[in-house]
């Protein structure tokens, strides 16, 4: 009878640890019988967006809470924290700015402050801006036909295979942020080429749209050294497996892009070119809903050559 408790307890100890991570991202609560922590939401990235309406009013009240929320939030290692007071709560803001955050943006009905936790890591948490732009880097090795791919540590769904890539710093090209994100990310040295498409999509962070490019990248050096802060795993993957296995739309648009790329048939190309030379050169869009968590979906739009877009239509039409 006790092996059989034993043994019963190891396989239940995998779906313990797994219902309490789920519970610690989804539920809304850090817990339910701590009333001295501030109600709040943790993400799938470990960091803290507060419930900006149930925020107390007294200042003193609400120092003493979000000091114990703080330090709750040090000893279960969260990262980032996100606390967004409405103009009825504007008398917290210096409290929060004497506890070391700071003011993120403003809008006219409240200010968003924010904070990051962790001492041995520069702060991650993303800037404010009326867009977002992202830039992935399409690395080409032509002599074995094989593109750069990663897999993210932390992905919405799952170890799928992409580009590298993210977002562009404040003062940085979009060219220059594709090559930084391939060296920070596989540790790969990669020169510019060209742009070969982009994706727009709507609504994005605190409503602001995103727009993320795709960018021709050479390869300088072949030997792959992962940040395993940020992903996963990495390797040279053969073009024609990365467009097979590309199954979220976004990817199947890049990888439609990647397999004009390697389109052997010159003549092929050339009699696609030869109606209006404007419209082949010209980037069209093509719009699309990308499905999110939760059963939601967003507005996209995917812009890339008419050629491009012409060569894969007559390829699907086969």
């Amino acid at each position: 009878m006790l092996s059989i408790l034993k043994n019963s307890r190891a396989f239940l100890k995998p779906l313990q640890n797994q219902l309490q991570f789920s519970q610690k991202l989804f539920f809304s609560h850090a817990r339910s019988d701590d009333a001295n922590v501030l109600k709040h939401k943790l993400d799938h990235y470990n960091s803290v967006t507060f419930d900006s309406k149930s925020l107390p009013e007294d200042p003193l009240i609400f120092e003493q809470m979000l000091l114990n929320s703080m330090n709750h939030f040090n000893e279960i290692n969260a990262r980032g924290l996100w606390l967004q007071l409405d103009l009825n709560r504007s008398s917290l803001i210096p409290t929060a700015l004497k506890h070391g955050f700071d003011i993120h943006h403003a809008k006219t009905e409240y200010v968003l402050l924010s904070k990051w936790l962790p001492k041995d890591e520069p702060n991650k948490l993303p800037h404010f801006a009326s867009h977002f732009i992202g830039a992935g880097g399409a690395v080409i090795r032509e002599e074995t036909n094989e593109i750069l791919v990663i897999q993210e540590r932390i992905s919405l769904v799952g170890n799928l295979w992409k580009i590298p890539g993210g977002l562009v710093d404040e003062g940085e090209t979009i060219a220059d942020a594709a090559v930084r994100e391939v060296w920070e990310e596989t540790g790969i040295k990669a020169k510019f080429h060209s742009i070969l498409s982009f994706r727009e999509k709507l609504n994005y962070k605190w409503g602001q749209p995103d727009i993320y490019f795709v960018v021709l990248l050479k390869p300088e050096t072949f030997d792959i050294k992962i940040d395993p802060t940020e992903i996963r795993d990495a390797k040279w993957m053969k073009i024609d497996e990365y467009i097979q296995t590309s199954m979220i739309e976004t990817q199947k648009k890049i990888a439609s892009v990647i397999a004009f790329l390697g389109e052997k048939d010159t003549e092929k190309v050339k009699n696609l070119a030869s109606g209006n030379a404007l419209d082949m050169a010209g980037f069209g869009g093509e719009r699309f809903q990308l499905k999110l968590e939760h059963g939601s979906a967003s507005d996209n739009i995917f812009y890339c050559a008419n050629i491009v877009r012409e060569w894969n239509e007559k390829r699907n039409n086969k």
